[in-house]
């Protein structure tokens, strides 16, 4: 992997444009890999110019404070942290942040304001900004979380620099070849020639080069200068990994040497010299040797550990050596040696877990007038909700003919939910509408108490049901609220989704699933999957149907029994696309909603 920073026109008085980067200083936080920011404050105030390196700070800090979470949990706890730091400043809209943390392939990441992040991957530019965060809000909300091949490359790119990427096609440009020396000469050339004043940051990681750790880092300290491509790509070109402006003139001390008596003696110096360079030599093959060494001892326990997890059919011990290798592979020690033990690992676990790719999928309708991201089924209608819409489009499952109308609402529908005689939609901050094909009702409800926030619903015997952010289960009858949970114990602090069938299932951000009966907690069902699942998931069931898990990262739905044994992964490409799905009561068809296309697949 190697990291490029380009900065253009650095010393602007109208924003502040910074990246920062931080790689692991021991094994301990090396479990959670890189971290990484990008920041741009506009129109800066004098109290502004340390305020992006002090987020870095308090970022670095927190991230590494519990080295036992996985990257995914570190990072969102952090944004909390974050988010405190920045609310005792009032910036608004000014502020745009990337956070992003890099372990292995694995990314999570987050943003505030209008920086744009692009994933490159054969010839084609993925827009991922959008699912990180809004230009509206001025704090974290959202986290993205994903892999990324060895083939793909990540993009970040400051308001500016991105309006001169795209109005010159320079993503095109990297997109097919990546930052090379002719891709830096030309973005050089038509930076100074058509966009002499543009200012900001372009970021990539890109897991297609590698960086040997003896190769030159490029960093400067100060960029005082406007920046020049060509000075810094053509002096460093064989050992590129950041672009800074450079102000060498300013940076390197004047020295004075007072000579001794070694005038007299013209090959002192150079034996002095030659002894040093001996002595540096000695000291780097021994270094090497003690750092060879400990990495073979790795090996050998990694080898072990898999041995010992295959011969037992241990899924989480092969799963930790797995975890393992790919530390050394990012570590580059015995890079090939490790890779080979890493693919092979991989194939005899996705041997215990097979995938079944499903090819009969059936196209139901296309939804022309709105961005739909929920799905319902009811009868013989599937009811399309947006979070970003108050309109309603009711679709037959026969013919594929939709009809769209408008519920009475200023705020978008953020949940939805079928039920056994109606869908069931929410709207913030208490609206609930009972639909039936053109037809609706409006309840106001009460909270229980202000600025609640539900993250999910699901209805049973047509009552609704809501998680909220709080890890509270409430149900409805008529417009009162009643919690659900006898025990302020056994919330589900992080939960995300739930889903009902008498008992109720809730999945968190880790992808745990806890069960619930008659208001108690019955404990968590323990499962196991592979690739394990590392995005948000959401989960569905019936009374007469085992758990669907919608994972649109690995384009799969896991199918389990309701005691966590694996029934089927089923597998297709157009997955990658999955924002929701419905299913029958006897589980026998899903409804996919496929980017704006709603699918039937038979089991």
């Amino acid at each position: 992997m190697k990291v490029f920073e380009l900065y253009f026109n650095p010393k602007n008085e109208r924003k502040i444009s910074e990246s920062f980067q931080y790689k692991p200083k021991d094994a301990y936080e090396g479990k959670l890999g890189r971290i990484y920011l990008i920041g741009e404050i506009s129109d800066p105030e004098s109290r502004d110019r340390s305020f992006l390196q002090n987020i870095f700070h308090v970022t670095k800090e927190h991230f590494y404070k519990n080295t036992s979470l996985s990257p995914e949990k570190a990072l969102k706890e952090t944004l909390q942290e974050v988010n405190d730091f920045i609310a005792k400043n009032k910036y608004g809209d000014r502020l745009s942040i990337v956070i992003i943390s890099s372990k292995n392939f694995d990314l999570n990441l987050a943003k505030i304001g209008r920086i744009k992040i692009f994933l490159l991957k054969k010839e084609k530019a993925k827009d991922i900004g959008e699912d990180a965060g809004t230009e509206k809000t001025n704090l974290f909300h959202d986290m993205v979380s994903g892999k990324m091949k060895k083939e793909e490359r990540l993009m970040v790119l400051t308001s500016e620099i991105y309006d001169f990427f795209r109005k010159e096609k320079l993503l095109e440009e990297i997109t097919n070849k990546g930052p090379s020396q002719e891709t830096i000469e030309k973005i050089s050339k038509l930076q100074k020639e058509k966009q002499p004043n543009s200012s900001g940051v372009a970021f990539i990681i890109d897991h297609a080069i590698s960086l040997k750790e003896k190769e030159t880092k490029v960093i400067s300290k100060e960029r005082n200068e406007k920046f020049s491509f060509r000075k810094v790509f053509l002096k460093n070109i064989s050992s590129l990994s950041k672009l800074r402006a450079l102000n060498l003139k300013n940076n390197i001390p004047e020295i004075k040497i007072k000579r001794p008596s070694s005038e007299k003696n013209p090959f002192f110096l150079v034996a002095l010299l030659v002894a040093v360079i001996l002595l540096g030599a000695i000291a780097i093959k021994i270094e090497n040797n003690i750092r060879t060494k400990k990495d073979r001892e790795k090996i050998i326990l990694i080898e072990e550990k898999i041995s010992e997890g295959k011969e037992g059919n241990n899924i989480p011990l092969m799963k930790e050596a797995l975890e393992d290798l790919s530390f050394l592979i990012e570590k580059e020690s015995f890079e090939k040696e490790a890779m080979e033990m890493h693919s092979s690992l991989e194939k005899h676990l996705e041997d215990l877990f097979p995938r079944e790719e499903v090819d009969n999928l059936s196209l139901v309708g296309t939804v022309e007038k709105m961005n739909p991201d929920q799905i319902s089924l009811l009868n013989e209608n599937v009811y399309l909700f947006s979070s970003s819409s108050s309109d309603v489009i009711v679709m037959n499952t026969q013919s594929g003919q939709a009809n769209l109308q408008n519920l009475p609402t200023e705020n978008n529908i953020s949940l939805s939910s079928p039920s056994s005689e109606k869908v069931i939609a929410f709207s913030p901050p208490n609206n609930l509408f009972f639909v039936t094909g053109e037809n609706y009702s409006l309840l106001k409800i009460n909270l229980i108490e202000e600025q609640q926030e539900f993250v999910s619903l699901s209805s049973f015997l047509r009552r609704p049901y809501f998680l909220d952010s709080k890890g509270r289960i409430v149900y409805y009858i008529e417009k009162d609220p009643i919690s659900w949970i006898n025990q302020e114990k056994a919330f589900v602090k992080n939960g995300k989704s739930l889903s009902i069938d008498g008992s109720i299932f809730v999945l968190d951000s880790e992808n745990k699933i806890h069960k619930y009966h008659k208001g108690e907690k019955e404990g968590t069902i323990n499962y196991s999957v592979f690739p394990p699942l590392k995005n948000k998931g959401k989960i569905y069931t019936h009374p007469n149907t085992p758990l669907f898990i919608a994972d649109k990262k690995e384009k799969r739905i896991i199918i389990l029994e309701k005691d966590g044994t694996i029934i089927n992964q089923i597998f297709n490409e157009k997955f990658a696309l999955l924002k929701d799905i419905t299913i029958t009561p006897d589980g026998k068809k899903i409804y996919l909603l496929l980017g704006e296309e709603v699918y039937s697949l038979g089991l």
